[in-house]
């Protein structure tokens, strides 16, 4: 995709996020998911413009952009990118083997079909969760798109200083 990438310009691209797909797993951790997914993109700051799942919804309608969700063809693409005049689609899925939790998400150029994937799995939903934005970064960085570096975590507080009331001098036995 980063060869693509050209063709789009100087400028950001825009991408929409379809919702997560559910196999197996409870759908309101899968619209979680996509609500996560849709913000670990505008953190990235790797777009000018994100569209989330209720922007799709109000301008292509909920039906339809259900159908768009399971579907991976280009036509289905091509209509998705029309409709709200976006260069990328995100769509994904989420699923569970045992307690093993699977995340796949695809990252489309919708002009010629070029994807970029990743794969995450973790053992529960919470830790899932927590590799959500970590899977967005790789997949970014997998499509060669240019993600700008994770801020580093900010350095504890200073230890505060104990007053004391004399100074403390050394006593000789």
């Amino acid at each position: 995709i980063g060869a693509v990438l050209g063709s789009v310009g100087t400028k950001l691209p825009s991408v929409a996020v379809l919702s997560v797909e559910p196999r197996g797993v409870n759908e309101q951790f899968a619209k979680l998911a996509t609500d996560a997914t849709t913000q670990a993109l505008r953190d990235a700051k790797a777009f000018s413009r994100v569209v989330g799942t209720s922007e799709l919804e109000a301008a292509i309608g909920f039906e339809r952009q259900r159908q768009l969700a399971n579907c991976d063809a280009v036509g289905c693409m091509a209509e998705l990118a029309g409709a709200m005049g976006v260069d990328f689609v995100v769509m994904g899925s989420l699923g569970m083997v045992g307690t093993l939790r699977v995340l796949n998400l695809k990252l489309i150029h919708v002009r010629d079909a070029q994807a970029a994937s990743v794969s995450k799995q973790a053992d529960g939903d919470e830790a899932l969760f927590h590799a959500i934005g970590p899977a967005v970064r790789d997949l970014l960085v997998e499509a060669g798109l240019s993600v700008p570096p994770l801020a580093p975590a900010a350095p504890p507080p200073p230890a505060a200083a104990i007053p004391s009331a004399a100074p403390v001098t050394a006593v000789q036995t």
